[in-house]
C-alpha cells in the first residue's frame, strides 16, 4: 500500500500534474469529436444518397434513352427480387428569375417514384410550406402576399435560418407521414396551379390572363430558393436547355408550385423536380422509330439489397431479349454504392487520415507526462534512495512513479472522453451560439452539403480516441520510473 500512498501524495503536491491531466483530456476530446463528426458525416451522406436514389439504376447508353418504357418496366418487374421501378430523366439547364443561373432538372413519375425512393419524406405539403414561409415575414414586411424586405440584414438572415430549421425539423419528424403518391401528383396538377395563381396579387394574375389562360407546367424547388428570396411560390420561371440527342436549344416557362427539403444543401439549392413526361416532351426525347417518349434511366427497388449482384445479372439477360427499338439492349446497370463509390471511399480515407494527424496530440501529451515525471524523479531522488536503503525493492520504487503516470493518463482519458461526448451531443447548440454572437457560419452548408453538423459516436471511434492516449501515457511513464528504480541508494541519499 505504501506505493499507492506515496504515488498519490507526490501527485497532490505537484500542480503540473493538473496540467498534464488537462493536456491528455484535451487530446482525447479533440480526437473523439473529430472522429464522431466525420463518422456522422459519412452516415448522413450514405443515408441521403440512399434515400434520394434507388437500390439500382438502369442507365441508357443510347442517344435517345429507353423507349417503350412500359414494356421495359414489365420486363424488369418480372425478374427475381425486383419490386418496383420508376422512369426518370435528368438534364442540366439554365433558369431565369432576376438573372440566369444553372439548375439540375429531374423528371419523376410521382405515382411510381414513391415506391423506389423516399421522395415522399422530402416533399412538403402546401400547408406545411405556408407555415415555413410564414417565419420569413414579419409585421409590415410583406406587400400583396409577396415576400418583402426585412428591416435589417441581420433580421433577414435570422428569419431565413429559422425557416430552414423549421423545414429540417419537419422532414426529420418521425411522426410525420410522408406524402403519398396522390399528394405528390397533386403538386403537378392543373388544379393546384390554378389555386396558386388565384392566391397571387392581381398584378401578377393579369400576366396569366394575358397569356389567355395558358398555365405553365409545375416545378417543385428546394426550400433555399424560397427562403433565399430568389424565387417565390407562383412565380413563372423561364428554363433554357438543349434538346435530347441534339444541340438545339429549347426553352419554356414553368410555374413554381411546391418545395422540397432533403437536407443535402447541394441538391436543395441546385435542383428542380418536374413531371417526367412533361420534361421528356420539353427535351423532345422521342423515339425516331415509334414516336414514343424516351427516358434516360429507370430506377429499381429490390426486396433485399443483398441480392443486388444476382438481380443485375437477371435484369441484363432479360433486357437483351427485348426488341432493339426499346433501347433496352444498350444499358448499364449500377447500384447506388457503385455510382458513389469514389466519393464515399474518399470521405472514409479522409476520416482516418485526419485521425492519424490529430493523434500527434497524444504524442505531445506523452511528452508532457514524461517531462513532469522526470522532474518529479529528480525532486524525489533522496526519497527514492531512502526507500531503497531501508529495503524497498527497485520494483517498488519503479511502481511508485509508474502509478503516477498511469493515474494522470487514466484521469485525463476519462475526463476527455466525458467532455468529448458532452461536446459532440451539443455541438450544434454551440455552433448556433457562435453564429448568433459573431455572425460567422463555421459549418457552411454550401461546402459540407448539410445544414447541420452530423455526429455519430461509435465504439470503434471511442476506442481509437482513448487507446493512443493510454498507450503513449504508459510508454512515457516507463522511462522516468525505470530511471528512479536504477539509482544508487548512497548517491541518491546525498543528493541535494
Amino acid at each position: 500500500m505504501y506505493r499507492l500512498f506515496l504515488s498519490l501524495r507526490y501527485l497532490r503536491t505537484r500542480k503540473t500534474a493538473v496540467l498534464a491531466v488537462l493536456a491528455v483530456s484535451f487530446g482525447v476530446a479533440t480526437l473523439l469529436t473529430v472522429l464522431s463528426i466525420m463518422e456522422g458525416y459519412i452516415v448522413e451522406l450514405r443515408e441521403m444518397i440512399r434515400d434520394q436514389d434507388a437500390h439500382m439504376v438502369v442507365h441508357s447508353a443510347g442517344p435517345r434513352g429507353i423507349c417503350d418504357v412500359d414494356t421495359v418496366q414489365e420486363t424488369l418487374l418480372a425478374t427475381p427480387h425486383v419490386v418496383a421501378t420508376a422512369p426518370t430523366t435528368e438534364t442540366f439547364a439554365m433558369y431565369r428569375s432576376d438573372r440566369f443561373s444553372p439548375v439540375l432538372l429531374r423528371g419523376i413519375d410521382p405515382l411510381s417514384e414513391v415506391r423506389v425512393t423516399d421522395v415522399g419524406r422530402y416533399f412538403l405539403r402546401p400547408e406545411e410550406l405556408d407555415s415555413i414561409l410564414a417565419t420569413l415575414d414579419g409585421e409590415g414586411d410583406t406587400e400583396g402576399g409577396l415576400p418583402g424586405a426585412a428591416a435589417t440584414l441581420g433580421e433577414a438572415e435570422a428569419r431565413k435560418q429559422r425557416a430552414s430549421d423549421a423545414a429540417r425539423d419537419l422532414i426529420r419528424d418521425e411522426s410525420r407521414a410522408p406524402l403519398s403518391a396522390d399528394e405528390i401528383d397533386a403538386l403537378f396538377s392543373l388544379a393546384h396551379r390554378r389555386r396558386i395563381i388565384a392566391s397571387l396579387p392581381e398584378a401578377l394574375r393579369e400576366r396569366f390572363d394575358a397569356d389567355r389562360g395558358r398555365i405553365p407546367s409545375s416545378i417543385v424547388v428546394g426550400v433555399p430558393f424560397l427562403t433565399g428570396r430568389s424565387l417565390f411560390l407562383g412565380q413563372m420561371v423561364k428554363i433554357v436547355t438543349v434538346a435530347q440527342g441534339s444541340s438545339e436549344l429549347v426553352e419554356g416557362n414553368f410555374l413554381v408550385a411546391g418545395a422540397f427539403k432533403t437536407g443535402n444543401f447541394e441538391l436543395d439549392s441546385q435542383m428542380f423536380f418536374v413531371d417526367n413526361r412533361r420534361l421528356a416532351t420539353f427535351l423532345r426525347s422521342f423515339s425516331p422509330l415509334t414516336g414514343d417518349l424516351c427516358f434516360q434511366t429507370i430506377r429499381v427497388s429490390l426486396d433485399d439489397y443483398t441480392h443486388a449482384r444476382k438481380a443485375r445479372g437477371e435484369m441484363e439477360r432479360a433486357l437483351l431479349e427485348l426488341p432493339p427499338e426499346t433501347g433496352a439492349r444498350v444499358v448499364r446497370i449500377y447500384t447506388w454504392e457503385e455510382q458513389k463509390r469514389g466519393f464515399l471511399e474518399a470521405v472514409e480515407w479522409e476520416k482516418w487520415l485526419t485521425a492519424v494527424v490529430i493523434s500527434f496530440l497524444n504524442i505531445f501529451t506523452a511528452c508532457v507526462i514524461l517531462l513532469m515525471l522526470v522532474l518529479l524523479v529528480i525532486e524525489k531522488r533522496r526519497d527514492s534512495g531512502i526507500l531503497l536503503a531501508i529495503g524497498s525493492t527497485p520494483g517498488g520504487v519503479f511502481s511508485i512513479f509508474l502509478i503516477n503516470g498511469l493515474v494522470i493518463t487514466a484521469l485525463g482519458t476519462a475526463l476527455g472522453l466525458g467532455l468529448g461526448v458532452l461536446f459532440v451531443e451539443n455541438i450544434n447548440t454551440v455552433h448556433d451560439w457562435i453564429r448568433d454572437a459573431t455572425g460567422y457560419q463555421l459549418f457552411d452548408p454550401e461546402v459540407y452539403l448539410m445544414d447541420r453538423i452530423p455526429t455519430v459516436v461509435k465504439p470503434l471511434d471511442t476506442l481509437a480516441s482513448t487507446l493512443p492516449a493510454l498507450l503513449f501515457g504508459f510508454l512515457a511513464s516507463l522511462v522516468p520510473a525505470a530511471w528512479a528504480a536504477r539509482q544508487d541508494p548512497i548517491k541518491a541519499i546525498h543528493h541535494e
